[in-house]
């Protein structure tokens, strides 16, 4: 596994100086972060910055609408829109993809139907229908949407690897992956390396955060036998640190960095 971290994390000025900060701490990969409203127009620097880096774009995690599964057909319709652009830009910049949540707690969802179906098939119906079209569209560009369950206080859907998983194989695309998040999989999986192993066949990217969402080796998260599981799967894309990172933010990321090396090769 390759380790990364969210552009975010690392202190620095530009976004060139934040890459030679994470090349020389051993990180091979950058997550692009669209948290402020500024990925698209940063796209010529982005692309610029990493032409003369070893450090490559892992994934974009942000710089969309979560509201795929909203109750208002406008808000599902801008979030399309929001995505196509951010998949385009991915494929610009070399990423293998952007991660998507369907819908936070905090917005609203379809309503029930019921007794002809329920909120929890028709929020599943409604993403599959909006993902096929999308993920044929990021197929085409080389890139996937990249699906990820949350702990249940942020998203109760897809509520877990299981369940995210089974909807990529209904898609059926390369253009919509999964990806597992070490904090919230500490929540919603009973067993983190056999959650992994069984879903194995969709796993495109990984987060990494321990227990108390601090950086890798400040919580009780055994990232070993997540690594061991990872390696049985013949897992060999990213790991992208998204967690907090306490001050000094350098002399954290460089200790995580060595702490996480350790573990892999524990892990081997």
């Amino acid at each position: 596994m390759k380790l990364s971290c969210q552009e975010h994390l690392v202190p620095g000025d530009t976004f060139a100086g934040r890459l030679a900060s994470l090349a020389s701490w051993g990180y091979e990969g950058v997550e692009l972060t669209g948290f402020d409203g500024r990925l698209l127009s940063r796209g010529d620097e982005i692309k610029a910055a990493l032409a003369d880096s070893p450090v490559q774009a892992s994934t974009i995690c942000g710089g969309h609408s979560a509201q795929f599964i909203h109750r208002d057909q406008a808000n599902r319709e801008e979030a399309v829109r929001q995505l196509r652009e951010v998949l385009t830009l991915a494929a610009a910049v070399g990423a293998i993809g952007c991660i998507v949540v369907p819908l936070f707690n905090r917005d609203p969802r379809v309503l029930s139907l019921e007794p002809f179906a329920g909120t929890e098939q028709l929020q599943r119906d409604l993403l599959v229908s909006i993902m096929r079209p999308l993920a044929q569209e990021a197929a085409d560009l080389g890139v996937s949407i990249l699906l990820e369950p949350l702990i249940r206080y942020e998203s109760n859907f897809p509520k877990n690897l299981a369940e995210a998983a089974s909807i990529c194989d209904e898609v059926d695309s390369p253009g919509l992956k999964l990806m597992a998040d070490f904090f919230h999989m500490n929540v919603e999986e009973a067993d983190i390396g056999a959650s992994l192993e069984a879903v194995a066949r969709q796993v495109r990217h990984i987060h990494l955060a321990d227990s108390n969402r601090q950086v890798p080796g400040r919580g009780h998260t055994d990232f070993v036998s997540g690594f061991r599981a990872l390696r049985k799967i013949g897992y060999e894309g990213y790991g992208a640190l998204e967690c907090s990172v306490a001050e000094p933010r350098a002399q954290r990321l460089q200790e995580t960095a060595r702490y996480l090396q350790d573990c892999l090769a524990q892990a081997a």
